[in-house]
Parts: structure tokens; C-alpha cells; sequence
């Protein structure tokens, strides 16, 4: 490069990571102290030395780092001198806007320890150098969390662990720490007594048990902070699990306390205690919004400790998430059994009786059946109708090459016999795509829905609930404690059948013990009622989702 014209006034910019992927790296110290000389071996001016302790693995994240390219853009200096590319960017978004600053000319020249980039340089060197940097770091970071993963697979916590426990560097593993451990575990017990707050406790341990912290070269020796009491009450390390990466564990270490000693301990701290994490299943989570501000509705289990039984109640709550920035919500929680008493209330306003459940089925079967037997004899009659008139197309066809007819009287008679076979194989495909097999089905399950959703839902799995609850319509809501149903086309359906059916059911008087052919006499009129229903039912009730859970049939 000729810089006999100008000087060019270039920046120092010298980083150390206090991180893992730079401890092999030249101090800051080292680094200026061997790039200064590179001022007069190139004819630069060192303009300002900028030092940052930072990592460049992620963008925005160096307030120096970023004010030096402001500056350059500016055009307080012209250049950039660092150990190595991958002081200046170990992520592609800082790396392109390096390099794109480079190619401009607005950064005259990048120069390394022992190597020079310039604009007029080839781009895919740089880029290629820049993206090794990056990838370095990538590469380095799936190596450690892989290592670490595999070291919690086998049941050790890949972290400093908690006090009382120690790691054992010969053999890889976490043990006790036998002067700490006993201690830690009277902490426990004087908190499980309920009569100390964790300040006391700690001021005890610290004051009157003489605690102090595990001692190392720079830290340690020093009392229990009070802060730390807390750290140590929320922890489930103690219960001989762990939590790593937003995953649970099962840790070989040794348990201090049992898991319901947690949990108390977590119910006595209040809000300062955290729970136990925990998997939840909720029946009806993402199913309802709130009433108020149409935020989801989420679901949160409580404990409270029994002081008289000594153990744990856990109890459910549906809540608004409250998620809308404009509407202050002002809705309050419902327990799962008041929410659960309202949608087995609505179940029970369209149950219908088994004996009625018995007959409707009967009649549904004979409807159909005599349905399907006036359906075959019209799709006979549409099929002989079109056999005759393709017989007539292929006869007028055969005049027509005979010449016994003028060819204008063959297009006319040809178009009015297309026209009534294409008329006629549109009533064939139509008359094909009603599936009776398909609507006995439908009606089968919503007669089989109407008799035991009730009996199911009280007994249903978490699953199995959520299934008969989303099979009552969409677009549920919960306000002042209720529960809407906004679009309520399957419940009305529901339950006008039911009015329906029970008025027949009463009128015809079918709960009398009559013989075979008197009832047969009375139903007679109950059969057409129901075939009028059919296409009613077949096409509310389609649609509705309590038939299957992953595709397998849904067994009440």
C-alpha cells in the first residue's frame, strides 16, 4: 500500500473475552505492546488505543467496538489495527458490516500482526477468514454444550454445585462436602419448623454455627450471604434432581431432602419461594379467551400447605394471561370445579335417557335403510335413462355416416342429446357423493354423544375433557366467572334434537310395556320425523371434533 502521500491515523482496537473461546488469546497488554510497533514499520499513526473486555460472538453487545465504527464513518480515523480479524467479530453481522465499510473505502485499511486487508483485496478472502472466526466459535459452543449435556445425561450437575456438596476432580463426580453438608440440612430442618424466616436461619448458620462459605484462591472464607439463603431454599438440587438447559435430570448425588420437604419449604418462603418445576396438563388451556380483553385464557396450579394434615392442596385456577396492552383487565380467576359444574350443565341440557338413546338408534337404522332402498331404485332409473341416451347418440352417429340424415339435423340432435346425458351424469355424481354410510355414522355418534358426553366427562382424563369440551362449538369465552360460547350452532342443534326427540318419546308413550306390533304402530310417524332431521344433522354435526383424538375413534 503507498502511504507516502498521507499518514493515515488508524485506530488500536485491542479485545480480550473473559470467556472460554478467548483464554488462549494475547492479553490486552500483550496485544498492544506487540502492535505498536507496527506504527512505524508502516508508516500509520496510532490515533486512539480503544481496550473492551467483551465478547464479539454476538452483535451489539460492545459499546466500543460499535462508537469505533461510528467514528470511522465519520471519519476521525481511517483505519482499524487489532492481533486478529477475530478481535473485531466472531458473528456475521459485524463481520459484513466490517467488510462492506472495507470494499467502500470508508475503512482504508484493516491491518492484523502480520497481514494487511485493503479494498481493492480480493472480498472472498476476507469473507472466507471472517467466516472461520464465526465458525469457531459455533463449533466451540455445540463441543462444551455437548459435553456438558452429556455429563448431566450421566447424572452430574456440569455447573459449580450448590453448598454443601463439592466436586471430586479424580473421579468426576459431586460429592459431599462433609463440613458444610451437616449444616446446610439444619438449615432445612430449622425452615421446615415454620417458626424462622430465612434471615434468622441465616444469621444463625452464620453467627452461632460459625458457617462460612467453601474457600478458593480469589473468593470464599466469608460468611453466608443473605441472598444467597434464598438461592439455597429455592434450589431442587437438594431433593437429588437438577435442572440444566430448561431440562430436569436425575442427579447420583446424594439427596439432602426429600421432594415434599421442598415443596413445603417453597409454600412457607411465599413469593419468594419457586415451585418445583413441574410438567402440567390442563384440560382446557388455549381453548377459551377472556370475555373482557380476548386474551387466552391460561390455567395455574396452587399449593397450600395444611397445617392440620400436614400436607400439600393443590388447587386449579383459570386466569385471563392479561396480554392486551390496551384493555386494563379486570376479570378474576375460576376454579377448575366451578368451570367443570358449567360445562356438565350444558351437557345435561341435551342428555337424552337410554331408553330413548335405545329406540332412537332402532329408528335411525330403519330411516336409512328405507332411505338407501328409494336411492337404489332412482340410481337405476338415472342409469337406464343414460344407457338409452348414449344407445340414441351412437344410432344418430350411424345415420349420420350412412347419410341417411342431412348433417345439420345431426348437430342439432346431437347437441340436445349431449346436453341431457351431461344433465344426467351430474345427477349421478351428485346422487353418488351422499354417503348414507356416512351420515348413519354421524347420526350414530351424535345420538351416542347426546347419551353418555355427560357420564364421560365427569370420569374423562385431562384429555378426554378437553375432546368433549372443544366438541361443543368454537370460540369459547370466560367472563364475571362464566363461561360463553359464542358460537353455539352445535349446542342449539343439540338441543332442539333433544326437545325433539323427548317430545316424540313422550307423546308416543314408549316407556309403557306394549307389545312388539303396538310399538311398531306408534313409531311409525316417529321414522319420517327423523328422516327430515337427517340432513340437519348430518350437516351441523359433520364437522364436530369429540369423534376422534388422533385419528382413533372416540369411546364415550
Amino acid at each position: 500500500m503507498d502511504t507516502s502521500n498521507k499518514k493515515l491515523k488508524l485506530f488500536l482496537y485491542a479485545r480480550k473475552s473473559q470467556e472460554s473461546e478467548d483464554r488462549q488469546v494475547q492479553s490486552i497488554e500483550d496485544q498492544i505492546r506487540f502492535l505498536k510497533p507496527l506504527e512505524a514499520r508502516y508508516n500509520f499513526e496510532i490515533y486512539e488505543i480503544l481496550e473492551e473486555s467483551k465478547s464479539a460472538k454476538t452483535p451489539y453487545t460492545r459499546p466500543v467496538f460499535e462508537e469505533l465504527i461510528k467514528r470511522i464513518e465519520k471519519g476521525e480515523a481511517d483505519g482499524i489495527i487489532c492481533w486478529e480479524l477475530n478481535r473485531l467479530s466472531r458473528n456475521p453481522v459485524d463481520s459484513g458490516k466490517i467488510q462492506y465499510l472495507l470494499q467502500e473505502g470508508v475503512i482504508k485499511v484493516i491491518q492484523t500482526y502480520d497481514k494487511q486487508y485493503l479494498p481493492k483485496d480480493n472480498a472472498l478472502l476476507f469473507s472466507i477468514e471472517s467466516a472461520m472466526a464465526n465458525q469457531y466459535i459455533r463449533d466451540l459452543r455445540v463441543n462444551v454444550i455437548r459435553g456438558m449435556e452429556g455429563r448431566a445425561e450421566r447424572g452430574w450437575l456440569p455447573l459449580q454445585p450448590m453448598p454443601g456438596y463439592k466436586n471430586d476432580k479424580n473421579e468426576g463426580t459431586i460429592v459431599k462436602d462433609e463440613e458444610r453438608f451437616p449444616l446446610i440440612r439444619k438449615m432445612w430442618d430449622l425452615m421446615l419448623t415454620g417458626a424462622y424466616t430465612p434471615s434468622q436461619i441465616c444469621d444463625i448458620a452464620n453467627n452461632e454455627w460459625g458457617y462460612r462459605t467453601r474457600a478458593y484462591k480469589r473468593i470464599g472464607g466469608v460468611k453466608l450471604p443473605r441472598s444467597q439463603i434464598y438461592f439455597i431454599f429455592n434450589s431442587i438440587f437438594y431433593t437429588g434432581v437438577f435442572e440444566f438447559r430448561g431440562k430436569i435430570y436425575q442427579g447420583k448425588h446424594e439427596p439432602m431432602i426429600t421432594t415434599e420437604e421442598y415443596d413445603i419449604v417453597q409454600l412457607l418462603l411465599g413469593h419468594k419461594g419457586k415451585p418445583r418445576s413441574q410438567k402440567h396438563e390442563f384440560s382446557f388451556t388455549g381453548t377459551m379467551r377472556c370475555g373482557e380483553c380476548m386474551s387466552m385464557i391460561t390455567a395455574t396450579e396452587k399449593r397450600k400447605f395444611l397445617k392440620e394434615t400436614g400436607t400439600i392442596g393443590k388447587y386449579v385456577y383459570y386466569h385471563c394471561t392479561k396480554k392486551n396492552p390496551v384493555i386494563r383487565c379486570t376479570q378474576r380467576p375460576i376454579k377448575l370445579s366451578d368451570l367443570e359444574s358449567q360445562i356438565t350443565a350444558l351437557l345435561e341440557s341435551f342428555t337424552i335417557p337410554q331408553r330413548l338413546f335405545e329406540w332412537s338408534t332402532t329408528f335411525i337404522t330403519n330411516a336409512i335403510s328405507e332411505k338407501e332402498n328409494k336411492r337404489e331404485v332412482i340410481f337405476k332409473n338415472l342409469q337406464s335413462a343414460k344407457a338409452k341416451i348414449e344407445r340414441q347418440i351412437n344410432n344418430l352417429i350411424r345415420m349420420r355416416y350412412m347419410e341417411l340424415i342431412e348433417e345439420k339435423t345431426f348437430i342439432e340432435q346431437k347437441t340436445s342429446l349431449d346436453d341431457e346425458l351431461e344433465k344426467i351424469e351430474v345427477k349421478i355424481k351428485t346422487f353418488n357423493s351422499f354417503n348414507t354410510s356416512d351420515t348413519q355414522k354421524i347420526c350414530d355418534d351424535t345420538l351416542h354423544f347426546m347419551r353418555f358426553a355427560k357420564e364421560s366427562f365427569q370420569t374423562a382424563t385431562n384429555r378426554r375433557k378437553r375432546m368433549i369440551f372443544t366438541s361443543l362449538g368454537s370460540n369459547f369465552a370466560l367472563k364475571d366467572k362464566k363461561l360463553l360460547i359464542n358460537n353455539d350452532e352445535t349446542v342449539i342443534t343439540l338441543q332442539k334434537m333433544f326437545e325433539m326427540l323427548m317430545s316424540e318419546f313422550n307423546r308416543l308413550e314408549l316407556t309403557k310395556q306394549l307389545n312388539f306390533h303396538r310399538q311398531n304402530r306408534l313409531t311409525e310417524g316417529f321414522i319420517p320425523t327423523w328422516c327430515a332431521r337427517l340432513d340437519d344433522v348430518r350437516t351441523i354435526m359433520k364437522n364436530i371434533s369429540f369423534r376422534t383424538v388422533d385419528d382413533n375413534p372416540l369411546n364415550l
